[in-house]
């Protein structure tokens, strides 16, 4: 039974004033800015997106291709199947499943029964996931069988764990075949009363200190996030004055950045379902098979880590493929080259170039950067949205002038509701409303956010702050470097020294000589990295392509 819109998003026959409207209410006992025009859950918000844009197509994966009204039944028939698997309102139902068709189904069918869905890290180990899966407390457990081999070694270790849904069709002796949670065709929405407040999904952030915690995320904080990123489509469309016909294929998106990441989930899975966006889903980034697949398919945009676009343009096969038809494309995640900005406003001068910066626990988006700002200050991550307050404070708290560098603190209904099973954290990071980020950054004059560091990586040698991204972007600029990463080593003499670790473009050669006669042009002589080391492999990076320095220091340094 398909309910009928309410409130809610439209797409973009709706004025979008009216749906950023904005008002104030009390968001877990703190006073702050809200969307006064929000639908209230994720249920909610597949029901007005299937009834708005039905015959759409909403998902294109290899030779699938899923419109709104067929997703929704879809969702629905697994919604109803978890149920006579057992599955009630809050309990956790656990997804070890890469970008295809499965994740978008199972994760907004669990939604609309009024349970949470946990999305792991689908390149954890069997250590790494057996925590997952008994921190979470996951009753319920949907796979691709290619994860299996890890599974299996610690299933006996799952107490909580009742059934196992493996996708595909290999099968699996002790689990039930994806398939079964589709065969429902007149299936009902759970009638299940779902308040905004409550938890609808745990993700687990990337542990880069001791082990990962679920940041619970909740209907209000998706939600917030889809109208964050509304926002954006706001500043866009008031740029440029386009057709319906080019409107449409702006609204077909690439979707190649993990589900189980809060980029893909919550600004491109959930934001382009209730955008009536058509995504164009793969499962991995190849450059020449993503170019393929924008000129076969026409993509208006598309959104990755800096990595990827320097990929591409890098790529001998580059000027064979039309992508002319991309109108925009967004980039996060690490920090953005301003050598790659460039290349790519030069590549393609038609872009609305883009940028942002958001964390796990702030549902995705906190900052925006759209435009010409993208051009004229390609080294800032932006702005915050309309409900989204940020400030830059020092050790003791206080707010910092234009300019300074302090820790980041974000405020909003963007921002989690805690830590799964960790009050002590909870409370550690989010005070009075506020997020403590752990990153260093400043605000300009003008109120556009700059990241500097996180706290943990600054350098100090000999009583100076030395940010690792000031050092990176000079490293960026190297004609020979394509990926750079800079972190601090012991000195008996200074505290830390500056170590830079390279990995050059293909076939290309350096010498440490070089790199420091090179930042020696650019950069004070105390942040010169006084040690450099040529790696033949790329950098390791965690699935929001954020370089994993933990595992760059207990290499180099031990710890």
């Amino acid at each position: 039974m398909t309910q009928e819109p309410k409130n809610g998003i439209e797409g973009f026959e709706l004025n979008l004033q009216e749906l950023l409207a904005i008002g104030e209410e009390e968001v877990n006992g703190v006073r702050m800015k809200v969307y006064k025009n929000r639908v209230k859950t994720l249920r909610e918000l597949v029901e007005n997106s299937i009834a708005v844009f039905g015959g759409q197509e909403f998902i294109i994966y290899q030779d699938q291709r899923i419109t709104y009204r067929e997703f929704g039944r879809l969702v629905r028939s697994a919604g109803q199947v978890f149920q006579e698997f057992g599955v009630n309102k809050g309990d956790r139902v656990a997804m070890i499943l890469g970008n295809a068709t499965a994740f978008p189904i199972v994760f907004f069918a669990v939604a609309s029964i009024g349970a949470i869905s946990v999305p792991l890290n689908c390149w954890w180990k069997s250590e790494e996931l057996e925590y997952g899966l008994n921190d979470s407390g996951s009753s319920v457990l949907v796979m691709d069988p290619k994860y299996w081999s890890g599974v299996s070694e610690i299933k006996d270790n799952l107490p909580d764990l009742r059934h196992i849904f493996v996708t595909g069709e290999e099968e699996i002796p002790g689990t039930a075949p994806f398939s079964k949670l589709l065969e429902e065709p007149d299936a009902l929405v759970c009638d299940e009363p779902i308040f905004e407040n409550e938890v609808a999904s745990i993700f687990y952030t990337s542990g880069t200190t001791g082990r990962p915690k679920g940041a619970m995320t909740t209907h209000m904080n998706f939600i917030t996030n889809v109208l964050n990123a509304a926002s954006a489509v706001d500043l866009y469309s008031a740029e440029a004055e386009t057709t319906e016909e080019e409107a449409q294929q702006a609204r077909k998106q690439l979707l190649i950045v993990p589900m189980f990441h809060a980029t893909g989930c919550h600004s491109q899975l959930v934001a382009g379902l209730a955008l009536g966006v058509t995504l164009v889903v793969m499962s991995r980034f190849r450059p020449d098979e993503v170019m393929e697949v924008i000129e076969k398919e026409k993509v208006g945009s598309m959104t990755g880590v800096p990595t990827m676009y320097i990929m591409m343009l890098d790529s001998p096969n580059f000027h064979k493929y039309d992508l002319s038809s991309l109108s925009g494309v967004s980039y996060g995640g690490a920090p953005a080259p301003p050598d790659m900005v460039k290349r790519l406003h030069g590549a393609f001068p038609q872009l609305a170039l883009g940028n942002g910066y958001g964390l796990t626990e702030t549902s995705s988006i906190s900052t925006l950067l759209r435009g010409d700002d993208a051009v004229r200050k390609p080294d800032s991550v932006g702005k915050p949205p309309p409900v989204v307050e940020i400030k830059v404070v020092d050790m003791a708290g206080k707010e910092l002038p234009a300019n300074e560098v302090g820790e980041i603190l974000i405020k909003g209904p963007n921002i989690i509701k805690g830590y799964w099973n960790k009050p002590e954290a909870t409370a550690d990071t989010i005070i009075d409303g506020w997020l403590q980020t752990g990153d260093l950054g400043r605000i300009d004059e003008e109120g556009f956010l700059y990241v500097v560091d996180r706290k943990k990586d600054m350098i100090l040698r000999g009583g100076e702050n030395i940010y690792c991204v000031e050092i990176e972007d000079v490293l960026f600029d190297h004609p020979k470097v394509l990926e750079a990463a800079v972190i601090g080593v012991p000195d008996s003499t200074f505290g830390e020294q500056v170590k830079a670790i390279l990995y050059l473009r293909e076939g290309e050669e350096a010498t440490v000589e070089e790199i420091q006669e090179f930042c020696a042009k650019h950069l004070a002589n105390f942040k010169v990295p006084h040690y450099v080391t040529f790696i033949d492999i790329p950098l390791p990076r965690n699935p929001q392509g954020k370089v994993l320095k933990s595992e760059l220091k207990r290499k180099y340094i031990g710890f």
